[in-house]
C-alpha cells in the first residue's frame, strides 16, 4: 500500500496513512508540462517551448476517531512549528521513499460526515522535483595521512594531510542529482571533490575548494541541491571563502560510478555526513 508523510527540516514527520488520518484520493502526483504551439498547416502543428510546470498535490484529509477535530488541530499545530516542510511518497509496500519539498496552500476545516469522520480538502504546492535522500554513508572518515598540495601562499609540496572517501554509488534519476555534505570542526581548508569512473580509473569532474578552517563546536554545510546550493557556517551562507576559481556546486550526473571525497590540510581525524539526491520528474 502507498504511504505519505510531511516531514520538517530537523526531521520529525506525521504519518499521514495512520487509523485516525490519512490522505484520500491524492490527485497532481504525475508531471505536466507548459507548452507552445507553431500552426504549421492546416491540422498540423509544432511545439515550439516545453517547460515542466510546478506541480501541485491536493485530495483529502480525513481525520477519524474520538475527537477528529483534535487531531486537525495537533496537525495544524505541527505545520506552524515547521520550517522546510517535504512530503514524502512511498509508491509500494516496502518501496523506496521519495520527497518534495512543498508550500502547503490549503487544509479546509470541513466538516464531519454521517460516520463521524472530518474530511478536509488540501493543496500541496511542489518546490523541488521528487528525491530519493540517500546516506551513502553514515560519515567519511580518515586519519592516513597524505601529501596535498595546499591552497595558501606559498605554494609548496610536502604539507600533512587526511583524506577519505565514500562507497562508489549511481545515480538513476531523471535528471541529474545533488550532494550534501555536512562537516563538523575542527577543519582546515576543506576540499570536497566528485569523481567518476571510466576504463581508465577515477577521473574528478567537480571540486569545492574552502579556502578558510572551522573552529571545533562549528558545522560547514555544502550542498548543490538546485535551490539551496551554498556553503553555510553553521546557518549562515559563507561564499567569500570560496575558490572562485573551481566549479564549487557540481551536480552529479545519471548513470555512472561516482564517489565522492574529502581532504583537509590537517592531520587529524575527518568527519562528514554525506547525503546524495536522486532526482525525479515523477515517481
Amino acid at each position: 500500500m502507498r504511504r505519505f508523510w510531511l516531514k520538517n527540516a530537523i526531521g520529525d514527520s506525521i504519518d499521514l496513512m495512520t487509523r485516525k488520518l490519512f490522505v484520500y484520493k491524492p490527485k497532481g502526483l504525475g508531471p505536466s508540462y507548459e507548452s507552445s504551439y507553431e500552426r504549421m498547416s492546416e491540422g498540423f502543428f509544432s511545439a515550439k517551448t516545453r517547460r515542466l510546470a510546478q506541480g501541485s498535490i491536493a485530495g483529502e484529509l480525513v481525520f477519524t476517531g474520538a475527537d477528529p477535530y483534535e487531531q486537525y488541530q495537533e496537525l495544524i499545530a505541527w505545520i506552524y512549528a515547521s520550517e522546510d516542510i517535504k512530503v514524502g511518497y512511498r509508491p509500494r509496500e516496502n518501496g523506496e521513499i521519495y520527497y518534495a519539498r512543498i508550500d502547503i496552500e490549503r487544509i479546509d476545516k470541513g466538516e464531519r460526515n454521517v460516520t463521524g469522520e472530518l474530511q478536509c480538502p488540501f493543496a500541496f504546492r511542489l518546490l523541488s522535483l521528487w528525491a530519493t535522500e540517500t546516506p551513502i554513508t553514515t560519515a567519511i572518515s580518515a586519519t592516513t595521512l597524505r601529501l596535498v598540495y595546499p591552497r595558501r601562499y606559498p605554494f609548496v609540496y610536502g604539507n600533512e594531510g587526511s583524506a577519505g572517501e565514500t562507497e562508489p554509488f549511481i545515480l538513476s534519476g531523471h535528471v541529474p542529482g545533488a550532494v550534501r555534505v555536512v562537516i563538523p570542526g575542527p577543519i582546515a581548508y576543506p576540499i570536497v571533490s566528485l569523481y567518476t569512473k571510466d576504463n581508465d580509473g577515477w577521473m574528478k569532474i567537480g571540486e569545492m575548494v574552502y579556502d578558510g578552517s572551522i573552529p571545533s563546536g562549528s558545522t560547514l554545510t555544502f550542498t548543490t541541491e538546485p535551490d539551496k546550493a551554498g556553503v553555510y557556517r553553521d546557518s549562515t551562507l559563507y561564499l567569500q571563502a570560496l575558490d572562485v576559481t573551481k566549479d564549487n556546486f557540481f551536480r552529479i550526473p545519471t548513470g555512472g560510478t561516482r564517489k565522492i571525497t574529502l581532504s583537509s590540510d590537517d592531520d587529524t581525524t575527518l568527519s562528514a555526513v554525506v547525503t546524495v539526491y536522486d532526482y525525479y520528474v515523477s515517481i
